[in-house]
């Protein structure tokens, strides 16, 4: 089984080609007036997961048994505040026996 892990939605670029909306907040319409009116809302503010949160999906994953790639994604998942933790955790936790493979998607 592969999973991917989203860690935030949050991303510091507004890719217009993005399908993980980073540019979601910067779209504008010239049906609605140009860039003044936005079309987005702000939705990705609070999307970076908790500690809590990653340590209950360790302990998922380790109950399941057959995972065997990991994709820790985003928005960019290199903002989110803690991502050096969630490494480390997922890493020491689930890397190797556990789960073979694990990537960051950046």
């Amino acid at each position: 089984m592969h999973i991917e892990f989203d860690v935030t939605l949050q991303c510091n670029f507004s890719c217009k080609n993005c399908n993980r909306h980073s540019n979601f907040n910067d779209l504008s319409s010239t049906h609605t007036g140009g860039k003044e009116n936005k079309v987005g809302m702000d939705l990705y503010s609070n999307t970076d997961i908790t500690m809590a949160k990653t340590r209950k999906f360790i302990r998922e994953v380790k109950e399941n048994g057959t995972v065997t790639k990991i994709h820790l994604i985003g928005g960019e998942p290199l903002t989110h505040p803690f991502m050096d933790q969630i490494v480390d955790l997922v890493r020491d936790e689930l890397w190797g026996d556990i789960v073979p493979e694990i990537l960051i998607v950046s």
